[in-house]
């Protein structure tokens, strides 16, 4: 493991405890549900774009994929010490001319990152991330080193599972949280945003319902509690 994991700045929280990403990133965008519809006549043609480290990636174009299109493919990304921590995710509707946006959605790559095999991502009408419109599902795997520390096989602090996010996109931060917990407990500020805690924003511009919710073990018993300062 990585000292930089273990390196403390004087308020106890740990410096460059996410890595750089060097390695292949796959990931499969696999079909779409309810997103708007951008065109008065006849059925939508949609198509995926992914930006990240960089890069620009884009599926092939689903004819009369309409609202709820099925792709099924998978963009490669070759990465060299990457330190974009967050995905753009854009569905398009192929148009004669300039091409229509249908949604998007602006998320930290550790949340397709977090070891499911497969993540439901909501989509939205706008960068700020406030009209929800439909979701898209992704398959990831990524070969290579970097990323958010890993979880350990067993606890430390007896943390049994930790998602920090929203109510529909979150991330596992559990090896994180073993990294930040200092003098065996863990605290936060009542006025500190975690984004601020964790290093990333579960969604880009997000403000509202960020959370951390955490089980652990604690005298004999399990404990469930959540986190939400403002």
């Amino acid at each position: 493991r990585d000292e930089r994991y273990y390196i403390l700045n004087n308020m106890g929280t740990v410096i460059d405890d996410i890595l750089p990403l060097t390695g292949k990133l796959s990931i499969t965008c696999v079909k779409a549900s309810d997103i708007p519809k951008k065109q008065l006549m006849g059925k939508q043609d949609p198509y995926c774009i992914l930006e990240f480290g960089g890069q620009k990636k884009k599926t092939k174009v689903k004819k009369d994929g309409d609202r709820n299109p099925e792709w099924n493919e998978t963009l490669d990304f070759d990465l060299k010490d990457c330190d974009d921590r967050r995905i753009q995710i854009k569905i398009m509707n192929k148009m004669f001319g300039l091409d229509a946006e249908c949604a998007m959605v602006k998320v930290p790559i550790y949340t397709l990152l977090g070891g499911e095999s497969e993540t439901w991502i909501p989509l939205y009408k706008e960068s700020s991330h406030e009209n929800e419109c439909g979701k898209i599902l992704f398959k990831t795997t990524f070969e290579g080193v970097g990323g958010l520390p890993p979880a350990p096989a067993s606890s430390r602090y007896g943390i049994v599972s930790a998602l920090y996010g929203t109510a529909k996109a979150s991330t596992d931060v559990r090896g994180l949280l073993e990294m930040k917990v200092a003098g065996g407990s863990l605290k936060f500020e009542s006025n500190r945003d975690l984004s601020s805690f964790f290093g990333f924003d579960p969604l880009n511009n997000h403000i509202t319902g960020k959370a951390l919710n955490m089980t652990y073990m604690k005298d004999g018993g399990w404990n469930f509690h959540t986190w939400s300062p403002t």
